[in-house]
């Protein structure tokens, strides 16, 4: 698969590692619309997500797998040379889990993690370069990080994807915005003593066109609202999902109004 607009910095891949892949295909289906391909592999399978012909992501059986490092979604983010980054993910203090492996003809992976344990992966394309983010209702609309010491973790990110940074203020918390070359390609926040003792994380954000009505319809699908829809100032709308094997991830409906006139 070839996208010209995804370069070195920008997420390009959304994965989910499941307990029961057949489960995970019936609930994102019924929620998402996803059309489901599965690809069979020597060992167990990989099934590819897609919206009226365009890429979404990928689920794949992870008991199928006994060394899978990590269950739930992830992110990817492409890179120019994965071995480099290996070395720039080493060098600012981060660890690499898995990697880097060739995936075929479609490119290279590693599974890494930042200097406070929160895990994302690195993708070299070769033939398939992966999804776009931003793509409308159902795709990838965000990926944001929620940490504990954000200086250093810019630092990190900076260092290793190349990103530049801005700052602002959303819900009357400081934000910090990453952009390549321009674009928007993630957040991240500082999180405060009302997190608990909640880990560094990754959180994938999927649009939706009613955060509400996707709310309630995850819950009849057997999953649970976890944070209930809320209000970001000038963005929208949002709400935090764990799907009915516990996998979490994040909807939001985007006030086009709003971010217009941003």
């Amino acid at each position: 698969m070839d996208n010209s607009n995804i370069c070195h910095g920008m997420p390009c891949w959304s994965e989910l590692a499941a307990k029961d892949w057949t489960q995970a295909k019936q609930f994102y289906h019924a929620f998402f619309g996803w059309k489901m391909d599965d690809m069979p592999l020597p060992v167990g399978a990989y099934t590819m997500l897609s919206l009226q012909g365009t890429a979404i992501g990928a689920l794949y059986p992870a008991e199928d797998d006994p060394c899978t490092p990590m269950l739930g979604w992830s992110t990817y983010f492409a890179v120019d040379d994965i071995h480099a980054s290996l070395q720039a993910v080493q060098a600012s203090g981060g660890v690499v889990r898995l990697g880097p492996h060739q995936v075929g003809s479609a490119g290279f992976m590693a599974q890494v993690a930042d200097p406070e344990g929160a895990v994302f992966c690195l993708w070299q394309a070769k033939d398939h370069s992966g999804a776009v983010q931003g793509g409308g209702c159902h795709h990838l609309s965000w990926v944001e990080l929620a940490c504990k010491d954000a200086d250093s973790c810019q630092h990190f990110y900076q260092q290793v994807l190349g990103w530049q940074c801005r700052t602002l203020m959303v819900n009357r918390q400081l934000y910090r915005a990453f952009s390549v070359s321009g674009k928007p390609v993630a957040g991240m926040l500082q999180m405060t003593s009302d997190w608990g003792d909640m880990p560094s994380h990754w959180m994938l954000y999927f649009q939706v066109a009613d955060c509400d009505d996707s709310a309630a319809k995850a819950t009849s699908l057997g999953a649970t609202v976890c944070v209930s829809p809320t209000e970001i100032a000038k963005i929208g709308r949002f709400s935090v999902i764990n799907d009915p094997q516990g996998a979490t991830f994040s909807i939001v409906a985007l006030d086009d109004k709003r971010l217009a006139q941003q």
